[in-house]
């Protein structure tokens, strides 16, 4: 194959186009599990959300054969992520890392998510504590668990909007610097995030 169409092929392979791409707090969480699990190959993958694919394999590989030092789990689904977690459980030893990604209920308003299938865990009724007791239970220790966009980070956009709109406009960038800041933050700190990203390690 000569080397223009080569290098066509490949790009073409691994590019993911504007009007593709997940939205930002689905990308913000792939990056940080990137390289949270980067250092700890080959890596097992559950993605029970198709749509998630094409951003995740530009940023990890993963293998389909054992053995395996981590995990990363993308949307687990309300009917299936028991058999799942005890997938996990069986697979990897003691200090593999384990990364988990949940839509939570709010995350259903976000532009490009509506018409993603299934019914994810995270955003039925108290799934996001479900699955933690569980992989508590199942040997997994949570280290991290962060909201992504935030109901705080919702606020003060909003309020920034409003500022602008009234011509305050040194308020409304302060205001955005402070919805920034609080893009992330911890779950217990935070309220009506529209992602959870829990990372945890096998004990």
């Amino acid at each position: 194959m000569k080397l223009k169409n080569y290098t066509k092929n490949v790009f073409a392979e691994n590019t993911v186009f504007v009007h593709e791409l997940m939205p930002l707090e689905y990308r913000v969480a792939l990056d940080v599990l990137s390289v949270w699990l980067s250092a700890f190959p080959p890596l097992r993958l559950c993605c029970e959300q198709p749509a998630l694919l094409s951003e995740l394999k530009q940023r990890l590989p993963f293998n389909i054969n054992q053995p395996w030092y981590s995990g990363l789990w993308l949307e687990p689904q309300r009917l299936n992520w028991r058999s799942s977690l005890e997938e996990f459980s069986d697979c990897l030893m003691s200090g593999a890392r384990l990364g988990v990604l949940l839509s939570l209920l709010p995350a259903r308003l976000l532009p490009g998510r509506q018409d993603w299938s299934g019914e994810p865990l995270g955003e039925q009724l108290g799934g996001l504590q479900i699955l933690q007791k569980a992989l508590l239970q199942q040997g997994f220790k949570t280290t991290t668990m962060q909201g992504l966009h935030t109901g705080q980070a919702i606020l003060y956009c909003a309020a920034a909007k409003a500022a602008r709109k009234h011509g305050r406009f040194a308020l409304a960038d302060r205001l955005e610097f402070a919805a920034r800041q609080n893009y992330t933050k911890p779950m217990s700190n935070t309220w009506c995030a529209c992602c959870a990203l829990i990372l945890a390690v096998r004990q």
